[in-house]
């Protein structure tokens, strides 16, 4: 099964129903003493830390391994030992795997108050070394908290800056660096450099053989009082304490399964938090760039002596092993919370569809205005012949509802993207939009190399399936052919003939020759023990057996083995394999598709302004869009069926698999397909990528265990696509909202401290200790006022207040022992809900968290399209069926080709030489006659060599090349002009032209252009090479059609004259030439028919 982003929620969704029905998806039974709890939707779980059982230190792990042997009263005991590391990182961070995600988000701003985080993907990382070798934690430290190596710390930039010349020098670097500060205030640096730097202390061992001296790490210099006030909690102290960040780090058990990055296997999601307890800078009157950076405690204790003499000592370097940027805002500036308040006004303003904007529909004229309010965007659109106009078009996401299917006489079934083009007749506009996802199927079809060569080794497999059951069964009808059963019966005769080999009559005989050859035919029952007669005529050579009234039902039942799987059931991806392996890798090609997999993504947004900065934007998922799309995708590999029966199969195969329902016991309902969703253009996408999205049903009896969401990706950095099954306008009701929420995992941390009034202050939640599941009162408010007697919930603390301050207004940073405290002494008295005496980096984790922020969308109003659909022409959906051969079929008639099309008749042609004109250059060359072309104009769809009387009609010049002896091949075509007489008189051929263009038929080596003379219309001839053709590179024919033509319906001749023009050679001279030329046209008074 192949897991494409696309569908991987809903393959997940049906495994693990079916692992749950065999009993292999765990559980509450599992023994796994180490497996997490499964979590529901909506859960979480934190621990203080999650340690592995083996730490990364630098000293190896020696293992001894003793066997005793005893056999016969004897006895030998085996010793063996290996060493091991167990290999962490230390000095540097894979970002790309090892960082999910940060607040506040690299690049972006939020206000001073925050406290920085930083989520990892590893849940085991804090704790996978020890900060200090000689630090032992207590047996109770060790059961409710552990020190992490990491600690994350937020600065202003101008606190790490370097300065550039002091004197003396701060810092003396080695001649080998050059202290260029990146932009997160670090440099990057050797260890071997970092040790030879004078003026500095650093936490690296002196003399530490496991350390590579070539290891590159990026180290930042704090200023030592800065440093000091990270790490001691009194002057007096004598080295670094590092207490506090026991409760700065901790893991988090949450169910992902309604986020974008839920997994393959599971809907839980574990990760470990790193949290800052320092704030960003408070009294700011401008916004001011910050760093944040994920430093390494290991050696600050044991590397590095408190108090820093300041006279030998400038800067205390520290490694960081990650940073970015963020921008501090001053008070009352927009932040992430006012961002989800504004995406939620502006959809309730009206402009939440993806659609133009507001001012675009609003200058827009009436006619244009429906268009763009159906999702249409204007575009430059260059036709086959060069020439450059407009076109209409939108993509499969639609701000309206779309009909399904667009019209009665939709084309499910096409050979060329053009049969889609739709011409708006009131504004002469083509709207290509299905063409061109037709041609983008066929694209992307011929770009993946195993999706094209698997439809390529279907077809040939079907067809050669196919043909081989109509031989058979043609020359069953014949006698020439006998089944396994009779064949099997006839072998008693042989045995019996060969008994016969040794009688006594051999050779009494002479040998009859002629019988040696003979061979009986099988006879052909009907079932009721008589002959049946041949019912139908044998057709002759390969290609006639596709004519066979039976080839097709063979087609189609051999395709239905295909789809099916060894159980001789429908294959829906997830009952086993397949009969075919390419028709798995088929259907789900097709299928990823119907999800919108890899479409690029200027289809689904034709237009950038649809989707602007910090918007939400709703569509309808337009079926008539995705079918074309498919049509395309499964028109290659087609070298067998002129009609192409195998791809009306596979769509009809198709069809079936999505009404069928994947299985009547685990998932009694079809497969799920994408029909509304929205795209999300947001900060909040990057700051949370794993938003979460609950779109719940009205019924759970109506949802019957399907999925809520069907899609949910991070198309871009800051852009979410979210895809569902139900729309708010379909029958029932099913939608009833759509709900957006701040992951438990990515809530933020924040404490509340107003720099102008110079307070801190938080509000309490509760943590239930004794309550369980649903019950749980774990995160809610404690009461602000306390009732019986019982502490309130609002905590404040005035800078110079008597009681211990839980803020240090001078560094910014959280003083967590009087914090813990204050909390404890809270939630004591609630001894109905909270038993417990000791505060962990879980419970903390929890009161300063963020309140969780909802963006909740009711079900809006249902909209219908409001520009009228019109189709220029409207193709059959499938090819006419081709007569069976009769008997009398010569076999190279049955061999050939389908007949050519009457766009080009072989009659003669109707071109009337003109006197020759000679401009005076040069004179004609000797044997070569004036008009080197012959000339015939038709209708398209007839054929006819007169124009019947209506309108509009698609005009065909049919020109080839005569091809006369004595043609000179030193002659260039430069051009050839066509007038066609047009106006309202009987010698006029069309009336004023309004079409949309001429276009070559078959020999694209040339281009085909309109210009408009006073009483003509012209159609220029032009070779792609500015210097001219050679006529004996033009290849015959130069025909090309002009479409929506208006004829004049006066009957009569009309005379259409040409203008063939060439450089040729005289002598030693080569100059330009023109011959003129005309051809008749006659127009007839009657109306066709059709």
């Amino acid at each position: 099964m192949l897991d494409h982003p696309a569908r991987q929620r809903i393959h997940r969704h049906i495994r693990t129903k079916f692992l749950l029905k065999k009993g292999l998806n765990g559980g509450a039974n599992d023994d796994d003493g180490d497996k997490l709890p499964e979590l529901t939707p909506g859960q979480m779980q934190l621990h203080s830390f999650y340690a592995p059982a083996l730490l990364s230190s630098p000293i190896p792990y020696k293992i001894d391994v003793t066997q005793v042997i005893e056999a016969d009263s004897q006895q030998k005991v085996l010793k063996s030992s290996q060493r091991f590391e167990v290999v962490a990182p230390r000095f540097t961070l894979d970002a790309t795997t090892q960082i999910h995600s940060q607040y506040p988000p690299n690049g972006h701003a939020d206000y001073g108050t925050i406290l920085p985080h930083v989520v990892l993907t590893d849940p085991h990382l804090p704790w996978e070394r020890q900060p200090s070798v000689n630090a032992v934690p207590t047996v109770t430290d060790k059961e409710r908290n552990r020190t992490p190596w990491l600690a994350l710390v937020v600065f202003d930039t101008s606190e790490l800056q370097l300065p550039l010349v002091t004197t003396p020098p701060l810092i003396t670097f080695p001649s080998d660096v050059t202290p260029r500060q990146t932009s997160t205030m670090s440099i990057n640096m050797t260890i071997s450099q970092l040790r030879a730097t004078q003026g500095i202390v650093h936490p690296l061992p002196a003399n530490d053989s496991t350390i590579d001296p070539a290891t590159k790490l990026d180290v930042v210099f704090l200023d030592p009082t800065l440093f000091a006030a990270l790490v001691s909690s009194s002057p007096a102290s004598s080295k670094p304490n590092l207490d506090r960040y026991q409760y700065l780090a901790h893991s988090r058990n949450v169910n992902t399964k309604y986020t974008a990055s839920s997994g393959l296997s599971s809907d839980n999601g574990t990760f470990s938090i790193v949290v800052s307890h320092r704030t960003g800078p408070l009294s700011l009157d401008r916004p001011t760039n910050c760093a944040v950076h994920l430093l390494s405690l290991e050696g600050w204790e044991d590397n590095i002596a408190l108090p820093i003499n300041s006279t030998t000592v400038s800067r205390v370097a520290i490694i960081s092993l990650y940073s970015w940027n963020y921008t501090c805002l001053p008070p009352e500036s927009i932040n992430f919370h006012q961002l989800m308040v504004n995406l939620g006004d502006e959809a309730k303003g009206g402009y939440g569809l993806l659609r133009n904007s507001a001012d675009r529909l609003s200058s827009a004229s009436p006619l244009i205005k429906d268009r763009l309010n159906d999702g249409y965007t204007l575009l430059r659109y260059r036709l086959s012949s060069g020439d450059e106009t407009i076109a209409f078009m939108r993509g499969p996401l639609t701000p309206t509802l779309v009909p399904y299917p667009l019209t009665p006489t939709w084309p499910t079934h096409s050979f060329y993207s053009t049969d889609l083009q739709i011409l708006d007749t009131k504004l002469g506009v083509m709207d290509i939009t299905y063409s061109a996802a037709w041609q983008l199927g066929r694209t992307l079809a011929i770009a993946d190399q195993a999706f094209s060569a698997a439809l390529m080794r279907l077809r040939s497999s079907l067809h050669a399936a196919a043909q081989k059951a109509v031989k058979n069964e043609v020359g069953f009808l014949l006698g020439t052919y006998k089944g396994k059963m009779d064949s099997f019966n006839a072998l008693q005769d042989a045995v019996e003939g060969l008994k016969k080999l040794n009688s006594d009559t051999i050779g009494k005989n002479g040998p009859d020759h002629l019988r040696r050859w003979y061979r009986p035919s099988a006879e052909m029952s009907s079932g009721n023990g008589t002959n049946s007669p041949v019912v139908a005529p044998i057709p002759k050579g390969h290609a006639a057996l596709r004519l066979h009234p039976s080839y097709l039902p063979h087609l189609k039942n051999h395709l239905v083995q295909h789809a099916s799987t060894r159980s001789q059931t429908l294959y829906n991806e997830h009952n086993g394999p397949p009969n075919s392996s390419d028709w798995s890798l088929i259907l789900t090609w097709l299928l990823d598709k119907l999800h919108l997999h890899n479409i690029p993504a200027h289809y689904l947004i034709p237009d950038p302004a649809f989707l602007g900065k910090e918007s939400l934007r709703f569509f309808y998922i337009d079926r008539n869009w995705t079918d074309a799309l498919l049509d395309g995708a499964l028109s290659i590999a087609n070298h067998m069926d002129p009609d192409d029966h195998v791809r009306t199969h596979i769509k009809d195969m198709l069809k079936t698999y999505l009404s069928t329902a994947i299985d009547p016991q685990i998932a009694n309902y079809p497969p799920q397909l994408p029909v509304y969703g929205f795209l999300l253009r947001s900060a909040i996408v990057t700051a949370w990528p794993d938003l979460e999205v609950r779109a719940p049903w009205t019924d759970a009896a109506a949802q019957a265990g399907r999925l809520e969401v069907i899609r949910l990706e991070n198309i871009a950095k800051d852009t979410m696509l979210c895809l569902l099954d139900r729309a708010p306008s379909q029958p029932g009701g099913q939608l009833p909202s759509i709900r957006l929420s701040q992951p438990a995992h990515q809530q933020y941390f924040e404490l509340d401290v107003d720099a102008g009034d110079e307070r801190a202050a938080m509000e309490v939640k509760f943590l239930d200790t004794v309550n369980k599941g649903a019950a749980s009162q774990t995160g809610t408010a404690v009461p602000l006022k306390g009732e019986g007697g019982k502490p309130g919930g609002y905590l404040e603390w005035k800078k110079g207040d008597d009681k211990p301050q839980v803020f240090n207004w001078d560094s910014r940073t959280v003083v967590l022992p009087f914090l813990e405290k204050a909390i404890l002494d809270v939630l004591m008295p609630y001894d109905t809900i909270f038993k417990d005496d000791t505060m962990t980096a879980a419970y903390m984790g929890v009161q300063l968290n963020s309140p969780m922020l909802n963006l909740i969308f009711d079900n809006g109003e249902a909209r219908s399209p409001t520009a009228e659909i019109r189709l220029e022409h409207a193709a059959s959906s499938s090819s006419p069926a081709l007569p069976y051969a009769s008997d009398g079929v010569d076999q190279s008639s049955a061999n050939s080709e389908h007949p050519e099309s009457k766009i080009l008749p072989k009659d003669g042609s109707l071109i009337r030489p003109a006197t020759r004109r000679n401009n005076g250059a040069l004179s004609s060359p000797l044997g070569a006659t004036a008009i080197q072309f012959n000339y015939q104009c038709f209708d398209s769809l007839t054929g006819a060599l007169s124009i019947e009387q209506n309108s509009p009609i698609d005009l065909v010049f049919h020109i080839t090349l005569k091809g006369q002896a004595g043609t000179p091949t030193d002659w260039l075509f430069l051009e050839m002009k066509i007038k066609i007489p047009r106006g309202e008189q009987v010698t006029d051929l069309i009336l004023p032209y309004a079409g949309t263009g001429a276009r070559m038929i078959s020999n694209q080596r040339f281009n085909v252009k309109i210009e408009h003379e006073s009483n003509y219309l012209v159609c220029r001839i032009l070779p792609r090479s500015t210097k001219g053709v050679g006529l004996e590179r033009i290849y015959g024919d130069v025909s090309f059609i002009l479409n929506v033509v208006q004829t004049n319906p006066k009957p009569g001749p009309a005379m259409v004259l040409v203008e063939e023009h060439y450089s040729i050679v005289v002598g030693t001279e080569r100059g330009n030439r023109m011959f003129p030329g005309q051809f008749l046209v006659t127009k007839t008074g009657k109306s066709r028919t059709h």
